[in-house]
C-alpha cells in the first residue's frame, strides 16, 4: 500500500502537489463528460478532481492509523502530513 501511494504521488501529481488521473479510463470515469472529451484515452492530467483529492487524503489518513499500528512513527507523521495537506488545500 505504501508503494502504492508513494507512486501515485511521484506519477499522478502535478507541480503544484494536486492529484490527477492520467485519463478518463484511469480513473474509473471512462469517456465521462467532466473530462471534456469523447476521446476515453485523452490526456487529463490538468484536471483536479476533488474526489480524487479526497479518495488519497483518506488513503494517507488509514495509512496513517497502519503505521501507528505497525509502530513506525516516521511514516505516521509523514502520512498524516499528507492527508492534512491535501484537506487543506481541497
Amino acid at each position: 500500500l505504501k508503494s502504492f501511494l508513494n507512486w501515485w504521488r511521484q506519477y499522478r501529481t502535478d507541480q503544484d502537489g494536486w492529484f490527477h488521473c492520467a485519463c478518463s479510463y484511469e480513473s474509473g470515469e471512462d469517456c465521462s463528460e467532466r473530462f471534456n472529451s469523447t476521446d476515453c484515452s485523452a490526456i487529463a492530467d490538468h484536471i483536479r478532481l476533488v474526489d480524487v483529492q479526497a479518495a488519497m487524503s483518506h488513503a494517507f489518513a488509514v495509512m496513517s492509523q497502519f503505521a501507528a499500528i505497525l509502530a513506525l512513527p516516521q511514516d505516521q507523521t509523514q502520512f498524516i502530513q499528507w492527508s492534512n495537506q491535501l484537506k487543506e488545500r481541497t
